[in-house]
């Protein structure tokens, strides 16, 4: 042990002897270290979010299916409600849609995004709110549903300070006056991976929330981003699939005019928090992206031997005393691998640091646009290429 100790002590005044080559080695390592954990993280985060949904292997996404191919289409209120209300593989099923909304707090008016959602949506999540209490089934019913709104962990954070009181505040949400009455978990991610979301409130306020909304009636007016559910117990996404498909199946028959055709696409939650119609576009986008820092990563390390190969020539003089002075060359190269370690160490936590604010960044390089959207380019790309944050009607 005390060997180690000498030679990480010598190589560090080794390190400082040449500062020039230290510095240079650190940033060209610590560049490639950065740029290939910002992109794993961001393909992490994505990919495979942590997520405040309980027991998540039971929780799926319901997708309208067409035979034109299109799979992972939006819902009517009515196939909604037939979803919920008919299927027995599902314990509890929820929807949602988002929509710009105005907020009046304070006096200070924003535009912002927010999602109306029905009364069970984070009940059938199993998302527990941080703060406050969950609008609760009173918001399903038309005659008990109160002017009640939820906001997320950020907003509460960025816009009213993390400040507890804010329960009970009273705002206006399109120049109507709503009651802030719980604040979502921090680690919920909702309702789909790089879309933001602050605001949440009860669907069936569509007066409100939705002005002019006439479409709760029509089932082939499709504004719902999908349906959430939760299975029983024992229920595998194969056997709730089968079920609804065969309710679609004889919805056809009831409703053939706006149901011929039509089918759904059961996702198991975690591979669908990124969109099925956007995950393969994104999967190829970090595919490419982590070829190119693998390179930025292999013509460092390929930098960084050459100045080290340089240095190492200079050292032949001391090497040549210490071998001389009796040091075996075993004990020659644990002293270089201690000052590479070193080295390494080094770069590592640079290439931390510079991961954390590459990330952000990368995050924030998002052309212009109204949807709050919060990662790369190509991702928001597809998702309005994808039309989700559009009303589809058939």
């Amino acid at each position: 042990m005390s060997e180690v100790t000498g030679n990480i002590r010598y190589g560090a005044r080794q390190l400082m002897k040449s500062p020039g080559v230290t510095i240079a080695t650190v940033l060209c390592l610590g560049v490639g270290i950065g740029a290939n954990t910002a992109i794993f993280d961001i393909a992490n985060g994505t990919l495979f979010p942590d997520t405040a949904i309980a027991e998540p292997d039971r929780v799926v996404r319901i997708y309208t299916s067409w035979p034109t191919g299109d799979r992972y289409s939006s819902f009517s209120w009515p196939d909604y409600l037939d979803v919920r209300d008919r299927s027995t593989t599902l314990a509890s099923a929820a929807t949602h849609s988002l929509r710009p909304l105005s907020i009046v707090v304070n006096d200070q008016p924003e535009r912002t995004w927010g999602a109306v959602i029905t009364g069970n949506y984070f009940a059938t999540l199993g998302v527990e709110m941080a703060l406050g209490r969950d609008l609760g089934p009173d918001a399903d019913d038309p005659t008990t549903a109160q002017p009640a709104m939820l906001i997320s962990h950020g907003y509460w954070q960025s816009r009213f300070g993390g400040d507890s009181a804010v329960i009970g505040t009273e705002v206006l949400l399109n120049s109507y006056p709503f009651t802030i009455v719980g604040v979502v978990d921090e680690e919920f991610v909702a309702p789909m991976v790089g879309m933001r979301c602050d605001l949440y409130v009860p669907l069936l306020l569509h007066e409100q929330t939705m002005p002019g909304m006439t479409w709760f009636e029509e089932r082939g007016s499709h504004w719902l981003q999908e349906v959430s559910a939760r299975l029983r117990s024992g229920v595998t996404v194969a056997q709730a699939e089968q079920e609804l498909q065969t309710l679609f199946t004889t919805l056809q028959e009831e409703y053939p005019d706006s149901n011929r055709g039509k089918g759904v696409t059961v996702v198991p939650e975690r591979e669908s928090a990124l969109h099925p119609i956007v995950r393969p576009q994104f999967q190829a986008v970090l595919l490419l992206l982590g070829v190119v820092v693998g390179l930025v990563l292999l013509l460092a390390c390929a930098n960084v031997a050459g100045l080290q190969l340089a240095r190492a020539v200079g050292r032949r003089k001391e090497m040549g005393i210490r071998l001389a002075l009796g040091a075996n060359r075993g004990r020659l190269i644990r002293q270089i691998l201690a000052e590479s370690l070193l080295l390494a160490l080094i770069a590592g936590v640079v290439g931390f640091f510079l991961a954390q604010i590459t990330g952000p960044l990368t995050q924030a390089n998002q052309p212009t646009m109204d949807i709050p959207l919060e990662t790369v380019s190509a991702y928001i790309e597809a998702l309005e290429k994808s039309g989700l944050i559009e009303i589809t009607e058939r």
